[in-house]
């Protein structure tokens, strides 16, 4: 199904530091996500969180990131804010200014 608004709003947002797709179970998320960033061209890493990761966001990233090239690409094991330390050194690296990092079902992952 083509969502030609919802496309062009994501595509605006994936210029931003965080663009948070929020809506239930089987909206179509993950389908809008893929194909705008396929469409886009755009290098991207999807990782899902899963129920087992509950309290570990940090090293879901870090394995999204590590997928897209950050060096170093870890998050302090138990430590609060590692998630967001990690997110933000990758914000800031030249070499993932046109990456795209999707962290799916994060709901799943926060402790």
């Amino acid at each position: 199904m083509e969502r030609p608004l919802l496309e062009s709003r994501l595509e605006a947002g994936l210029g931003a530091r965080l663009v948070r797709v929020v809506a239930g179970a089987g909206y179509g998320k993950t389908t809008l996500l893929s194909t705008t960033i396929s469409r886009l061209g755009a290098r991207a890493a999807f990782c899902r969180c899963a129920s087992s990761s509950r309290g570990r966001l940090g090293e879901a990233a870090a394995r999204g990131l590590g997928v897209l090239g950050l060096r170093d690409a870890t998050a302090p094991p138990g430590r609060r804010g590692g998630a967001r330390a990690l997110v933000e050194r990758a914000v800031d690296s030249p070499s993932l200014r046109d990456a795209v990092l999707v962290l799916d079902d994060v709901h799943m992952a926060l402790g």
